[in-house]
């Protein structure tokens, strides 16, 4: 395969590539770690846009009103997927069959701050991974035209939030999302095993977030939140068969660039406390 059909090739499947072959911006639930708030996994994120703990402010930032003075929390999640594939016909390679679990375990920690600055107006930092996911396909198996050898998106997001209450019933909070992200994405070329080629980068996106919570009664909390989409922008180069290592920087003709499209996230959470030992939450 020429350097030029090759190339052409790939710049047609990089953005499916660094998504690890998702097609639309919809399959990023593949891939989104939800898993950012240790009391929201306690409670099934039922209402977690609502408030609870700080780390409500990842769904709705004007939860961190809810905090008084110098707050923290941290956690740290254990992801372990399992991703095997089985071999359909028809398939042009089917005779080297599927693999086992391709997908890797990983720890994935998040952790949140905030200050009451006085009575109206708090300032807080989140710091998450909120996309990630890894793979190692073998290099000899049916699907090597889509990948064979690692893949991986890694996604580093802080988010500077400041949050202000209006009166007892109403507080509103916004934030800045900056994401750093890296990806990478192999495949392999035909029928010959260890013939590889790949794409691998990194870069910058940018967002926002943003919602207010009400409180109507002392026993019932209503929270809405917002989290926007990023364009996350990948800039990297191309590697192909030929003895140039993989990660040597190419000249401008091997460079690639593309977009992820992450979707944006919209929480509606209720808080009804029912007695002193009860309180009903909900989530859409």
């Amino acid at each position: 395969m020429s350097y030029r059909s090759l190339k052409s090739v790939l710049l047609a499947c990089s953005g499916a590539a660094v998504l690890l072959a998702a097609t639309t911006a919809a399959n990023a639930g593949g891939f989104a770690l939800r898993e950012q708030s240790a009391y929201g996994q306690g409670t099934s994120f039922a209402g977690v846009a609502a408030g609870g703990s700080l780390s409500s402010m990842f769904w709705n930032p004007a939860t961190v009103t809810q905090t008084a003075g110098l707050q923290s929390e941290s956690v740290l999640s254990g992801i372990l997927p399992y991703a095997a594939n089985t071999v359909g016909a028809p398939s042009t390679l089917g005779a080297f069959g599927g693999t086992g679990n391709v997908g890797h375990s990983a720890l994935v920690p998040s952790s949140y701050y905030s200050w009451q600055f006085n009575q109206k107006l708090w300032l807080a930092l989140s710091v998450n991974a909120p996309f990630g996911l890894t793979e190692t396909f073998p290099d000899v198996w049916a699907g090597r035209d889509y990948g064979a050898g690692g893949s991986h998106l890694n996604t580093y997001n802080a988010t500077p939030t400041i949050a202000y209450k209006i009166n007892d019933w109403i507080s509103v909070g916004a934030g800045v999302q900056i994401q750093y992200a890296q990806a990478a994405f192999t495949k392999g070329i035909g029928a010959t095993p260890t013939v590889q080629a790949g794409v691998d980068g990194a870069g910058w996106g940018y967002g926002f977030t943003a919602g207010l919570t009400l409180t109507p009664t002392p026993t019932t909390t209503i929270g809405l939140g917002y989290r926007s989409a990023i364009n996350q922008k990948i800039n990297g180069t191309l590697a192909i068969p030929g003895g140039v290592p993989f990660n040597q920087p190419f000249s401008t003709p091997g460079s690639v660039n593309t977009t992820l499209n992450l979707p944006d996230v919209v929480s509606l959470g209720l808080r009804q406390k029912l007695t002193s030992q009860w309180t009903g939450m909900a989530t859409v």
